[in-house]
């Protein structure tokens, strides 16, 4: 994998982890943090349900204590309190409603099935078989309030049943039980819009990020390749442009300046080559004459060894005759001796005769 991509020119390499880049953002959008607002979505819808089924709650206090302060009966107060709460209209499209029913299953009020007022709801099942109004009452008696999952229709189409969170509460003093709840439908459709709006938005991101991509790293790629090119053809005048103020910018003035500094060089090169090769006519010329000059010395040197060896052997003969004359010179200094002993005999025998 190492060698290949080694291999790549800047230009797909920049574009290739730009893709890689862009491609890890949305794989981690689409896969962590859509799903996790997905969570957070249902947690802040079930955290909305609660707070309206609080607020259908105090609705009934509210006519439960006109009720106990005798401005209505128990029965005015539960009717008007109903009539209220079925006026209620909440979420995107206001279709969503409240539904009450009695602790013993008996329906009070059922947004789009006024057919099931009155019925006792305790054994009804969802599509999955689970008894879902009989799960909201043990729950509220046991402990008073909670959330409840379940499928039920979609609004008023009778044929759909989708998912739903419910949260009910349980309001003791008319033993009724409210709740409402969201469509985990409608989140998923919020999601899937989501999912849509953010593959679209990936797409564009990927289209320019390509298009700036390329364009960037071709501004990078084209100075490098014309600075190849020159090094490659030894073209001194290879000059470089480029409107960035980056590295690019600073390596393509830097080029230029290195190749006025080589280009000079080259030509102080050539001048003083021309200087050096006529010094070397004159060095010529004058080794010339130096030869001739040292051939008469040499033919003059001859001469004056020729005399010199003359000289040589006259003084080899004067030697020679100077040996003879020492010689001479010691046979003359003997017979002196000779001559001086005879003197001093007769010396010693005139002394005697006197």
């Amino acid at each position: 994998m190492i060698k290949p991509w080694r291999k790549l020119s800047i230009l797909k390499k920049i574009i290739l982890l730009g893709v890689f880049l862009i491609f890890l953002f949305s794989i981690t959008t689409f896969f962590y943090f859509i799903p996790l607002i997905e969570s957070n979505t249902i947690e802040k819808k079930k955290e909305k349900v609660r707070d309206l089924t609080n607020l259908a709650y105090f609705t009934l206090k509210t006519y439960s204590d006109k009720q106990k302060m005798g401005f209505l009966s128990k029965t005015k107060a539960q009717s008007e309190a109903i009539y209220l709460l079925n006026k209620f209209r909440f979420g995107f499209d206001k279709k969503n409603s409240f539904w009450v029913i009695k602790t013993d299953g008996i329906a009070v009020t059922l947004p789009y099935r006024e057919d099931l007022v009155g019925r006792n709801m305790i054994n009804v099942t969802d599509t999955k078989g689970k008894k879902l109004y009989k799960e909201m009452v043990e729950k509220c008696l046991k402990k008073g309030e909670g959330y409840v999952r379940f499928s039920r229709q979609y609004k008023s189409e009778v044929t759909t049943v989708v998912p739903m969170v419910s949260y009910v509460k349980l309001f003791k003093p008319w033993n009724f039980i409210v709740g409402t709840g969201v469509y985990i439908s409608d989140v998923q459709a919020e999601i899937r819009g989501l999912y849509l709006q953010f593959g679209i938005i990936t797409i564009i991101l990927i289209v320019l990020g390509i298009t700036s991509l390329f364009f960037t790293s071709r501004s990078i790629a084209t100075p490098i390749k014309k600075l190849i090119k020159g090094v490659k053809d030894s073209n001194l005048d290879t000059q470089l442009k480029t409107d960035s103020e980056d590295e690019i910018g600073e390596m393509v003035l830097h080029f230029n300046e290195f190749i006025l500094k080589v280009k000079r060089l080259i030509l102080d090169i050539k001048d003083v080559s021309s200087d050096l090769a006529a010094s070397s006519e004159e060095m010529s010329s004058i080794s010339i004459s130096f030869t001739e000059s040292s051939q008469k010395q040499n033919d003059f040197a001859n001469e004056i060894y020729k005399t010199i060896q003359k000289i040589t052997d006259e003084m080899d003969n004067i030697s020679v005759d100077i040996d003879t004359e020492f010689e001479r010179l010691g046979q003359l200094v003997d017979t002196m001796h000779a001559l001086s002993d005879i003197i001093n005999e007769i010396d010693d025998l005139t002394q005697q005769s006197l």
